[in-house]
């Protein structure tokens, strides 16, 4: 029977991927659900068999999905990996696979995954995000997954009955339609009936069509490198640059934000028109070259209405390892947090992730997830860098993604 090949790393989100499952078989049934059992390590041969009935592949992505439970280097770069084996055997047999990140980490970047992996940095991933919102991203994901597997209460119309009886009852609608053709068949050849030359037309009540809602996927718009090799094009596609002030330019091997000297005063270095959107994925990693305040913030603006940044949301980390988001034309800090996934200090090198869709608002840094929430204040608009006073920091990598 077509089945669903869950694949995932023990020890990155067992959790996720245990609640996944049973949401999974309760929607498909047990046996349309396949997973590797914890602690299991099989050969390509048991995989292969594994997915003989496969038509789908869910690749569960967390936080250590790439270096392992015990931060061990690079597992993916063992060719006996069992979660590279999955793809790999996946891949090979072009089954279409879908990447669902948890706990806020990041789609990983194809230098990061080896050759014959790399295909899979370019797919359009899922979010399985944490309470509140689990519920509501697998119901997105069973969608997506309803195009290649039929749910279990459609397949069998009623839940629990055997499979005998289903097989008993199959059996006989073909032979009632078997029989009805037959007679419309009869009918027609004896010039009765409805489609006979002399019928009288006759009316029929259109079913409405089913709406469908569509999982969002992302789609990339903005990849960019963010160093003075590129060439930025026209003035409404580049990046602000002020060489007056010297605050908001390409310096050090990227784009460089000076941090004012004055006291709180926080310096903005806008994007391009291109990036401004509301439902998106952002991702930037910066580098702290300078920082004479621990408390001093810096990072990212989203959804402002220009590019004075005077409104829409801050995501700011601190070179002590704080995190914050801020509504901006109020003031009010709306979440914030420390975390030890943040590089702390002169010379740390953070990515931060901002993935919005409608009110919902999911932040990381460095694939860790810092925190969630829901706010209707913003839906769209300008996004670009913000640099406290005594901060200087260099921003690279910088990937606009919309989900559509």
């Amino acid at each position: 029977m077509a089945s669903i090949y869950l694949s995932y790393r023990p020890g990155d989100n067992d959790a996720v991927a245990g609640r996944l499952y049973d949401q999974l078989a309760e929607r498909f049934g047990r046996d349309a659900v396949i997973r590797r059992a914890p602690g299991d390590a099989p050969e390509r041969p048991a995989i292969e068999a594994d997915q003989r009935d496969a038509v789908v592949v869910v690749a569960l992505i967390g936080p250590r999905w790439l270096r392992g439970a015990s931060n061990e280097h690079a597992p993916l770069t063992r060719e006996d990996d069992p979660v590279r084996l999955e793809l790999e055997v996946a891949m090979r047999r072009r089954l279409p696979v879908i990447p669902a990140l948890t706990q806020g980490a990041a789609m990983p970047q194809a230098p990061y995954l080896p050759e014959s992996l790399r295909a899979l940095a370019a797919l359009p991933p899922a979010l399985v995000r944490d309470d509140p919102d689990f519920r509501r991203d697998v119901e997105r994901l069973m969608v997506a997954l309803g195009r290649y597997v039929a749910p279990l209460a459609a397949a069998r119309g009623v839940r629990g009955i055997s499979t005998a009886a289903f097989a008993l009852l199959a059996a006989t609608a073909l032979l009632l339609i078997a029989l009805s053709a037959a007679g419309v068949v009869f009918a027609a050849r004896a010039g009765v009936g409805p489609f006979s030359p002399r019928a009288t037309a006759i009316s029929v009540t259109a079913t409405p069509t089913p709406i469908i809602t569509r999982t969002p996927t992302l789609v990339t718009v903005m990849s960019d490198p963010l160093t003075t090799l590129v060439d930025y094009g026209s003035v409404d596609n580049t990046w602000i640059v002020n060489s007056a002030i010297g605050t908001c330019g390409f310096a050090n091997g990227g784009y460089q934000v000076i941090g004012s000297s004055t006291a709180k005063h926080i310096t903005i270095c806008a994007g391009p028109q291109a990036a401004a959107a509301g439902d998106q994925r952002i991702s930037v990693t910066t580098r702290l070259t300078k920082a004479s305040d621990s408390r001093a913030m810096y990072g990212l603006f989203f959804r402002a209405s220009d590019q004075s940044a005077t409104d829409g949301y801050d995501f700011f980390i601190t070179p002590s390892g704080r995190w914050l988001l801020v509504n901006e034309a109020s003031g009010k800090v709306l979440i914030s947090g420390a975390s030890r996934a943040i590089h702390t200090g002169v010379g740390a090198v953070n990515t931060l992730t901002v993935d919005a869709y409608g009110p919902d608002i999911t932040l990381s840094v460095n694939g860790t997830r810092m925190g969630h929430v829901t706010d209707h204040a913003f839906a769209a608009g300008q996004l670009g860098f913000l640099v406290e006073h005594g901060l200087v920091a260099v921003y690279t990598k910088f990937t606009l993604q919309r989900y559509q």
